[in-house]
């Protein structure tokens, strides 16, 4: 899985996901593994984490942590 986007000033961040399904009783209407995917998140961070949800398809949060 790759993420990708720009985080503007305010924190807040349009991103783009995009991978391969890699097993098939966990994709979406059960895609074959190796199938690509991909879908937007819209995000919002601060200083030292950020969290977002997924904008289209399937109900998904998603959290970050600096290191």
């Amino acid at each position: 899985m790759l993420i990708g986007g720009n985080i503007q000033p305010d924190g807040t961040a349009k991103l783009y996901t995009k991978g391969l399904v890699g097993a098939r009783e966990y994709a979406v209407g059960g895609r074959p593994a190796g199938t690509p995917y991909g879908y937007h998140i819209e995000a919002k961070f601060s200083d030292k984490e950020g969290s977002g949800k997924r904008v289209e398809g399937r109900e998904c949060e998603v959290e970050f942590k600096k290191q």
